[in-house]
């Protein structure tokens, strides 16, 4: 999770148990783009969380409380970094995004996505570039890469933490080959809810599609929709859209109601028993996730120290 600090220009960067005690926690200087939507200033691999300290270094925290380097990247004031180091800390990818503005609006004015080695060899191998859209990795799935689609300007909020407005594509991260296309074209843009190993619920909040663009359907009751997929992609948490403020709801694809408890927003599961959400009636409200729910016993527990979700330990997709 992250959270603002006191200080000035810094955040909080907080690995928490799924008792809602915080495990490890540092801080980290805020990168100078702060313009939405921006690329996730987190990532996360099998042990380790990656941060952005400032606009040019990202660095790790595990959950015993250490910390060190991880490399450096070409970001600043109008230059946005998007990141994501693969399960096995070896390797990195990089978008770094360069904007300008039109009339104090962001619109792309290049973009480069690469990989490299996060130790060794530190050459890069180029496997994207654009001068027209906004796109970053957002994590690893087996050997390839995920890469969110999104807009340099919005005036509105997006509801998954990557500010990706258009889908995902799954990449081939040695060539940057399109291998599959998700949440894009077939249902409205703007996946929900923090992507999992099993994919993520696409747009229509009935819809879940795989890393491989394989879609499931939700036959959950008219009204009701559905913004996060579990981890194994055989639940999802829903909501009903009768109420501002409701019961976290978890269907299975047949529409069979698994658990009713708990009263929230913005459901991001942490493992196939456990949810975080937010106690607040807005789904769009930022930084706010302050519970868990334990799926089993139905039992609501606190987090120690609220702030917005940004990820899995382990992080693999």
């Amino acid at each position: 999770m992250t959270t603002l600090v006191a200080a000035q220009d810094r955040y909080g960067i907080e690995i928490v148990g799924v008792h809602g005690v915080v495990v490890a926690s540092t801080t980290a200087a805020l990168p100078s783009y702060r313009r939405g939507p921006r690329p996730p200033v987190v990532t996360t691999t099998n042990d380790r969380a990656y941060f952005e300290d400032g606009d040019t270094a990202v660095r790790w925290l595990a959950p015993d409380g250490s910390t060190g380097d991880a490399t450096t990247v070409p970001g600043g004031p109008l230059s946005p970094i998007g990141f994501a180091v693969s399960p096995d800390d070896t390797r990195i990818a990089v978008a770094a995004l360069q904007y300008r503005l039109d009339q104090q609006t962001p619109a792309v004015q290049a973009v480069r996505l690469y990989v490299q080695a996060l130790g060794g060899d530190k050459k890069a191998t180029d496997i994207f570039s654009s001068t027209t859209v906004a796109e970053w990795p957002i994590g690893w799935h087996a050997d390839t890469l995920v890469i969110a689609l999104s807009t340099a300007h919005s005036q509105y909020a997006v509801e998954n933490p990557y500010g990706a407005y258009g889908g995902y594509r799954v990449v081939d991260p040695a060539t940057g080959m399109n291998l599959a296309n998700v949440c894009y074209p077939g249902t409205p843009y703007d996946p929900t809810g923090p992507a999992v190993p099993a994919g993520t619920i696409c747009g229509d909040y009935l819809t879940a599609s795989d890393w491989a663009g394989k879609v499931t359907r939700f036959a959950v009751p008219k009204g009701t929709g559905c913004a996060a997929l579990s981890p194994g992609g055989d639940m999802a948490a829903c909501r009903s859209w009768a109420v501002e403020l409701g019961s976290i709801l978890v269907y299975r694809p047949d529409g069979s109601l698994v658990s009713s408890a708990g009263s929230g927003n913005r459901p991001a599961w942490i493992d196939e028993n456990h949810i975080a959400f937010s106690a607040g009636p807005s789904a769009y409200t930022r930084g706010d996730y302050s519970l868990i729910l334990d799926i089993p016993s139905g039992s609501v527990t606190s987090i120690a120290v609220p702030g917005e979700f940004v990820g899995l330990l382990p992080g693999a997709l």
